[in-house]
């Protein structure tokens, strides 16, 4: 069991590495930049909790929500029916004063827009008002404000004129105070290459085209609309497409007159069946 007394010995665990984000100073500031981390205690285990950093406030991990000590007892009976055994407040009680965590999220430094989310907290969409720093998650909400705080405007309520759309947190849901998060880039989860080649696949005839050999002048276009420059056997990996390819270049029969067509599907074909 932790004590108040020996509390302080336990080893601090990071559950959630520090966000360290590279993002354009011309977008955030350097001084907004701020590593932010989750710190948990074994005690904190039992309860869901862990303590941010450097805002000194509390997340929970269940529901990814940002709370007050005070009101944790409750949340925790509410939200998910757990209760904190009395023999464990002292021990939280002590590690609120170690990490001087705040007893009001209220006090918490109204956190700039435009950084790398904090740990713990959900992620949801909302709205940004282009004329000022608000930010609501509904349209409802942004149209009211838009009509209240900035009446002096006389330009009719509108998405490309009023706000867009962003990634945003909330930090203090009585408060509504939410504020805007960059994600890090993330690359689709499909293979590039299959993607370029769907890009083809319209435009690439399934059929025998023997006496739809193109004229001279619709070389440098087929090549350009089809990538010949790509379908060789040092790049392609489809055993389907390889096939598919061969159809279309396929020679014409013996008996069809010698011509540069011939000549150049004969090259093509060599070159692709080494």
């Amino acid at each position: 069991m932790v004590t108040p007394a020996n509390i302080s010995s336990v080893n601090v665990m990071e559950t959630v590495q520090p966000i360290q984000v590279q993002t354009d100073e011309s977008i955030a500031p350097p001084s907004a930049q701020v590593s932010s981390y989750l710190v948990s205690r074994l005690i904190l285990k039992h309860y869901a909790p862990h303590i941010l950093m450097p805002y000194k406030g509390i997340v929970c991990l269940i529901c990814q929500n940002a709370l007050a000590p005070s009101g944790l007892p409750d949340h925790l009976q509410e939200k998910h029916t757990l209760s904190i055994l009395s023999e464990d407040t002292l021990d939280l009680k002590a590690l609120w004063n170690e990490f001087e965590v705040v007893r009001d999220m209220k006090n918490v430094p109204r956190i700039p827009g435009r950084q790398p989310p904090l740990p713990g907290i959900h992620i949801i969409k909302g709205l940004f008002c282009q004329h000022c720093e608000q930010s609501v998650q509904k349209t409802g909400s942004m149209r009211k404000h838009w009509y209240v705080d900035h009446a002096h405007d006389k330009t009719p309520f509108s998405e490309d004129y009023v706000y867009c759309r962003i990634n945003m947190q909330l930090l203090l849901s009585s408060a509504r105070r939410y504020f805007e998060v960059m994600l890090p880039f993330a690359f689709p989860q499909r293979d590039p290459w299959e993607m370029y080649l769907e890009q083809h696949d319209s435009k690439i005839s399934t059929e025998l085209t023997v006496y739809l050999t193109p004229m001279l002048s619709e070389v440098p276009p087929l090549q350009k609309d089809t990538g010949w420059h790509l379908f060789f056997t040092d790049v392609i990996i489809s055993p389907r497409k390889m096939d598919e390819y061969l159809v279309w270049i396929v020679l014409p029969p013996h008996n069809v007159l010698d011509g540069w067509e011939t000549h150049l599907k004969g090259k093509i074909v060599d070159y692709v069946r080494e």
